[in-house]
């Protein structure tokens, strides 16, 4: 098992720095996360489709960071 931080999530759903994540599962790493490293995620996650929607320039696409 490895643990995988919020950033290496966000970056992931961001389509950067993809390597690290492709690589755990392309050698069979089973990843984990803790509730807090979940909550960051998802705090982050919102905040970026609540930005989005919420922007008058909003033209149908999320944009992150």
């Amino acid at each position: 098992m490895i643990l995988i931080d919020s950033s290496v999530l966000i970056e992931y759903i961001k389509e950067n720095k993809t390597e690290l994540i492709e690589s755990i599962f392309e050698n069979n790493l089973q990843p984990c996360i803790n509730h807090i490293i979940y909550s960051e995620f998802i705090y982050y996650y919102l905040s970026g489709i609540c930005l989005a929607y919420s922007s008058p320039f909003f033209k149908g696409e999320v944009r992150w960071g």
